[in-house]
């Protein structure tokens, strides 16, 4: 499965791989990255289009299939991505109480 990291225009976050799909909105996000000493989110990098980031690239909102320029250094979305197994385990956490 591919990993990536996916901010919906809608507001919600999700980050994909192979441990499963993380989705929460953008507070409850930021209150897990805070929790698991993540990176705080300041969006993703390069323009107002890009919204979609898989490691090393940037991806358009529309077509999410076409990477969008050349790779791009995001050290953030690498470790929201890295940290995948850690945002499950917290949002199962949550659903669970």
């Amino acid at each position: 499965m591919e990993t990536w990291f996916h901010h919906h225009p809608d507001g919600l976050i999700v980050v994909r791989g192979d441990a499963g799909v993380y989705g929460a909105d953008l507070a409850t996000f930021a209150a897990d990255c805070t929790a698991l000493g993540l990176p705080a989110y300041e969006g993703v990098p390069v323009g107002m289009r890009e919204r979609r980031y898989t490691p090393g690239q940037r991806h358009t909102l529309h077509d999410a299939t076409s990477q969008y320029g050349a790779a791009i250094p995001w050290p953030a979305g690498d470790a929201y991505c890295t940290a995948l197994p850690d945002l499950l385990a917290a949002q199962a956490a949550r659903e669970s109480a």
